[in-house]
């Protein structure tokens, strides 16, 4: 199965992507349900084997009624087979199973296996298998749980998360874990590996999921391809090698005006930092020439020299930028909705952040153009929204999404992991950067480079994509080193040609 999309991009598949490739794969292809169960599961086992050795101890398998059961069944078959001690703890009797389930609950049975049904309460075998278990496996619920787990199955879950000897592994997706979301309600199996079947899904990276899912292992189950082409799907993410197909290109021939001009429209009185800020990811990420527009004040910050100055009072707008950056350190002010409404009038690509995206959510008509870049961080979408910062917490990818038609932008919410949207709904999760981001300024240094990707020709899409990743990887590789603590936002912009040059080298070696 392909697992990556014509710009490298590793694709995601949601709840409902997922069940419509199952679907199809079944009833138009003919591949049977059992063979696709089949081959999970001896996926799973194959991988829990790899990471542990084989016949090397003892197993607890939590298992429900649904599908992800099922899978767990054929685990516990084939972990047997090898020679482990294997025992399943079930919440459902076997005249409760349906379907493929019930046959791979009768085909363990068959071969030996130790079925041990916890209906009521957690028996003490039970407790104390899961406290001594080698490998604790995660079978209860599947992606499609939409309420919070309780009774028996939250008491299975909390043991199994208490349990100090076993490792955990998740069958699909951990227990109380929203696969589109990664959202987190009520108890949830925290995971060490993650096997996951067809295509990864958005909420093992997304949210508190990506913190419960561990190390994420795929599985190919045999979905062909012409049904992952039927049903499409919208979710990728970016990893190392789909960041660098998005690096510009550098012209042996090519001078200072090749790779664009930037520039910062901020920093008015008081807040000339941001906008020295944001220039330095500009100039950092390779743009040709970056000009500060500004109230004046630009003698009371310390600023790099390469950084040209335009008075907007005086001079107005630069009009040899390709592309405007508005907003860092910008202000609320009347002046500063005129600059505004200038620099959106203006034949130029823009990126707004900051003051800019307040002042939007203040006055949505003054945004007029598509392919804006905006870069939002929660309680800033949460205003573009008009509804409040949890709800875009809790489910940022629909946050993403609904800001980016919109407004008929390209949107990167910024986060623990970033979501770049585009105005068709495609989205692409950016999983790097760390507690280290934590700072100011960094959110500047950002929409800076993300104004000298575009400005180097990227489209709007892949200019967030790619400053996103940048951005991010440059905060974790500093971080650890110094505990994720101390470091400036200037320091992440001066460590950016580094980044690029590890990517660079790591992948045309």
């Amino acid at each position: 199965m392909r697992t990556r999309d014509a710009s490298d991009r590793i694709l995601l598949a949601s709840i409902e992507e997922a069940r419509e490739m199952d679907r199809l794969t079944i009833e138009t292809f003919g591949l049977p349900g059992e063979l696709l169960m089949e081959m999970a599961g001896i996926g799973t086992s194959q991988i829990i084997e790899a990471l542990y050795g084989s016949g090397a101890g003892r197993v607890a398998i939590l298992c429900g009624s649904g599908n992800n059961a099922g899978d767990g069944y054929v685990v516990a078959r084939h972990l047997l087979g090898n020679g482990w001690d294997v025992m399943v703890l079930s919440l459902r009797a076997p005249e409760q199973l349906e379907g493929e389930t019930r046959l791979n609950h009768q085909r363990f049975i068959e071969c030996g296996g130790d079925v041990r049904v916890q209906t009521k309460k957690v028996t003490g075998r039970a407790r104390n298998r899961i406290k001594h278990a080698d490998i604790i496996v995660d079978a209860l619920f599947g992606i499609g749980l939409s309420r919070p787990i309780e009774g028996v199955a939250q008491e299975l879950i909390d043991l199994a998360n208490a349990a100090t000897h076993g490792t955990r592994v998740a069958v699909d997706i951990p227990s109380g874990v929203d696969a589109n979301s990664g959202c987190i309600r009520g108890a949830a199996f925290i995971a060490e590996h993650t096997v996951t079947y067809g295509l990864e899904k958005p909420g093992l990276f997304l949210g508190k999921g990506g913190e419960h899912a561990g190390r994420v292992h795929r599985v190919d189950i045999g979905i062909p391809n012409h049904v992952l082409e039927q049903v499409g799907t919208r979710l990728g993410r970016c990893d190392e090698r789909a960041a660098v197909r998005r690096l510009p290109r550098r012209d042996s021939l090519g001078h200072k005006g090749t790779y664009g001009h930037v520039g910062i429209v901020g920093g008015f009185t008081g807040k000339e930092g941001a906008a020295v800020l944001a220039a330095k990811g500009a100039i950092h990420g390779a743009a040709g020439l970056v000009t500060w527009i500004g109230c004046d004040g630009f003698e009371s910050v310390q600023r790099p020299p390469e950084l040209m100055t335009r008075s907007w009072k005086r001079d107005g707008l630069e009009s040899r930028a390709n592309v405007f950056v508005i907003g860092p350190g910008l202000g609320t002010s009347d002046p500063a909705k005129q600059v505004l409404k200038d620099a959106l009038g203006a034949d130029t690509d823009c990126v707004l952040d900051a003051d800019a995206l307040n002042l939007l959510a203040e006055d949505s008509s003054i945004l007029k153009r598509e392919n804006t870049v905006l870069t939002p961080h929660p309680a800033e979408a949460a205003r573009l929204l008009g509804g409040s910062t949890k709800s875009v917490i809790e489910d940022p990818l629909t946050a993403a999404i609904t800001l980016a038609k919109t407004y008929r932008a390209t949107v990167l919410l910024k986060g623990a992991q970033s979501i770049v949207a585009d105005q068709n709904g495609i989205c692409t999760l950016v999983r790097e950067g760390d507690a280290t981001l934590s700072t100011a300024g960094t959110g500047d240094v950002l929409a800076g480079l993300v104004g000298a990707y575009l400005a180097q020709g990227l489209t709007p899409t892949d200019a967030a994509i790619l400053g996103a990743f940048v951005h991010g990887r440059a905060g974790t590789m500093m971080g650890a080193h110094t505990l994720q603590r101390g470091i400036s936002a200037s320091d992440i912009a001066e460590f950016i040609p580094k980044v690029v040059t590890q990517l660079s080298l790591a992948w045309t070696a």
